[in-house]
């Protein structure tokens, strides 16, 4: 890559970043005058009071102004902006007056679709001895939609404690930035770095305790570009089972999803009712706080990111061996984490004083 394309990269992250510092204060006063508020009326809730939604829009408007100064508007990338328009009117919609759940997965698909059908489609993935697995039109269309519906809904469900998913999104683009620049690709590589700028800048105010949520605008909206960015550039450009690479860089949330959807089948409930057994709760139950869990997921995260950025470069036996780091440096961060509250508890307790 140029030294022009290092410095789009480096523009765009810094650019999206200030601007969705500066635009989120903006967002948070107009979530107050419209009422969307996240109000804590059940257990899953982590927050006690009524906290301001729509900061997606701040998001949103980084990162389409950073995209417009930096890309061309053709074809491909017109649908790319449509599909965001889209999925960003029906998560602002639900912030305000939340939808049923047909009519936002509805709003999910058609939202997709724009993309797709400019021709952001995975129509093969790399295989090993530099080999090609291809697919027909139309499962290449149905494999797109249902690996991106996938993505969107996967970042909206881990969306469950103060900076947890826009942190995760920050570390999956990064990733993405990383690989992109490793292989060549210029435009996956800019267009990475201004998601990954529009996390970075909206953070300070959705960390414990979090001044506005970024509510499903926010959410929706990372999973499209983050799934748009893993058909774009991270499917097709390895000569290793490149499947391995987009796994790696959404694990965490992925995992969260997977595994939510299936417990909630096999106690017979409803897949896409929530509930309070998601990784984070499980971390709080653990005895560790907001922040802590957030920590103890985002190593995770970086690490498994990480193993990906190895996996890329060919090397499938140390990407595994990281991504065993990463599961036992989770679990040593939560013991350590969930032991410290006890000894502090503890300490608190034997130096209260009486009351005289």
């Amino acid at each position: 890559m140029s030294q022009a394309e290092y410095l789009r990269i480096f523009c765009g992250l810094l650019g999206t970043a200030a601007i969705a510092f500066a635009a989120t204060p903006f967002v948070r006063r107009l979530a107050i005058r419209v009422k969307a508020l996240d109000i804590p009326k059940d257990e899953r809730r982590m927050h006690k009071k009524p906290i301001p939604l729509l900061g997606g829009l701040a998001l949103f408007t980084a990162f389409i102004a950073a995209y417009l100064i930096l890309f061309p508007i053709t074809s491909e990338n017109l649908f790319f902006l449509l599909g965001a328009l889209v999925i960003v009117a029906v998560g602002t919609l639900d912030d305000i007056r939340p939808l049923s759940p047909a009519i936002k997965a509805l709003g999910q698909v058609v939202a997709c679709l724009f993309p797709i059908f400019g021709g952001m489609q995975i129509d093969y993935i790399g295989w090993f001895g530099g080999e090609y697995l291809g697919f027909h039109p139309w499962i290449s269309v149905l494999l797109t939609l249902v690996w991106m519906f996938a993505i969107i809904n996967a970042i909206n469900l881990v969306d469950g404690l103060d900076g947890l998913a826009v942190g995760l999104s920050a570390i999956s683009a990064i990733a993405m930035l990383v690989i992109s620049i490793m292989i060549g690709n210029p435009i996956t590589a800019v267009t990475s770095a201004l998601l990954a700028g529009a996390c970075l800048g909206f953070i300070p105010y959705n960390i414990n305790p979090a001044k506005i949520f970024m509510g499903d605008a926010g959410a929706l909206f990372l999973g499209y570009v983050l799934a748009c960015l893993s058909v774009q550039g991270m499917f097709k450009a390895y000569t290793v089972i490149s499947l391995f690479v987009p796994l790696c860089i959404f694990a965490v949330p992925l995992f969260d999803t997977v595994t939510s959807f299936l417990r909630r089948l096999l106690k017979g409930k409803n897949p896409f009712q929530g509930d309070k057994q998601h990784l984070h709760h499980k971390l709080i139950l653990k005895g560790l706080t907001q922040t802590q869990s957030v920590l103890v997921l985002y190593s995770a995260s970086a690490i498994i990111g990480l193993a990906a950025v190895v996996i890329a470069e060919g090397s499938l036996l140390v990407g595994f061996v990281l991504m065993l780091v990463a599961i036992a440096v989770s679990f040593a961060l939560t013991g350590i984490f969930s032991r410290v509250d006890k000894e502090t508890s503890k300490a608190d307790a034997t130096q209260e004083t009486p009351h005289e």
